[in-house]
């Protein structure tokens, strides 16, 4: 098949990441795989906040540059001026990843095959429901990310995000003067920091935090940061912790859960989209509800003062999260898209 994914901008998004890990498993089943993109991103609250933040570059999210060289993805990628039929290539399939390009996608002609749908979140963060929600009644092939969301989508597929488990896997453990407790770094307040942050602060630990954003004040003296790591980096960063700590108050992934699992790191996290689903509804990380800071920390507290029962919440995490990989949602994800042909 040839299949196009229709990005808003190229830079690194959860969303964005699950595309090209599909779209690479994709290519290696023989598929031929285009990641479009236009020159001018699309905007959203997303970019608005990255472009407020003192010293960023400007022009990284007003025009596209740089492209996806932050991911070894094999297929093609194409910078388009407009996501107009005439730009982009004959195609068997073209995909929607964000509601944003699910308006362009809706008015792509017969050139581009049949319109899919990957919804990955109710983005209302970027957009009103309204507008959100009506690019779901458009006639799309739909399929989503997580289980949460099949019932406000209505009639979709489900492909749960998966987890490179090349790259993501436990290594040898070291001893540490202070327990290094990892938290990915985000500005969008659903993201939860803020209540990780609450729950964190009264502990005597090591805070280890990354994201693509520059660190804020919001984060504590001496937190060691890293800004938008390479993958491999990422991988060693996980390794390194002793507990890995999710607080978003909703969420598809969050695909740092499944990476810190698989990195086979103790996990505490708040009980949103697919953690149930890649936990076995808690035997393989501990969950707790969001918004309660107060219990994440003793929930935090309780994993961090016994580690023999640390280990066996990680082993079994790392046992469940074996089922989530990113060849097993491509599989699903071209099943579904063949069946629409």
């Amino acid at each position: 098949m040839r299949i196009g994914f229709v990005l808003s901008f190229p830079q690194l998004t959860g969303g964005h990441l699950a595309v090209l890990e599909i779209g690479t498993r994709l290519v290696r089943r023989g598929h031929h795989v285009t990641v479009v993109w236009p020159r001018r991103s699309i905007l959203s609250r997303r970019n608005r906040l990255l472009r407020a933040v003192p010293g960023a570059p400007g022009a990284l999210y007003t025009a596209n540059e740089g492209g996806i060289d932050w991911f070894d993805f094999p297929g093609d990628t194409l910078e388009v001026d407009e996501l107009r039929s005439e730009e982009l290539p004959e195609l068997d399939a073209v995909v929607a990843t964000a509601w944003q390009t699910a308006e362009w996608v809706d008015r792509l002609g017969p050139r581009q095959g049949r319109h899919i749908y990957y919804i990955q979140h109710h983005e209302t963060w970027s957009g009103t429901a309204a507008r959100v929600e009506a690019t779901w009644r458009r006639p799309f092939v739909r399929i989503v990310s997580s289980e949460w969301l099949q019932p406000l989508v209505g009639d979709a597929d489900v492909v749960p995000y998966g987890v490179d488990l090349d790259l993501f896997r436990p290594g040898p453990r070291t001893m540490n003067d202070l327990a290094r407790v990892g938290l990915l770094y985000h500005r969008e307040p659903w993201k939860g920091v803020a209540d990780a942050l609450a729950a964190i602060g009264p502990l005597d630990v090591q805070l280890v935090s990354f994201g693509v954003f520059p660190p804020g004040d919001d984060l504590p003296p001496g937190t060691e940061y890293h800004r938008q790591p390479p993958r491999a980096e990422l991988a060693e960063l996980y390794r390194s912790l002793d507990v890995f700590v999710a607080a978003s108050w909703t969420e598809t992934g969050p695909m740092t859960v499944p990476e810190a699992m698989a990195s086979g790191v103790c996990v505490v996290a708040t009980d949103v989209g697919n953690v149930s689903l890649w936990t076995n509804r808690g035997e393989g990380a501990v969950v707790v509800p969001p918004h309660e800071p107060d219990v994440l920390s003793r929930a935090l507290a309780d994993v961090l003062a016994d580690e023999p029962r640390r280990a066996r919440i990680a082993a079994r995490g790392h046992e469940l999260i074996q089922a989530f990989t990113w060849e097993r949602a491509a599989e699903r994800f071209e099943e579904i898209v063949e069946g629409a042909l």
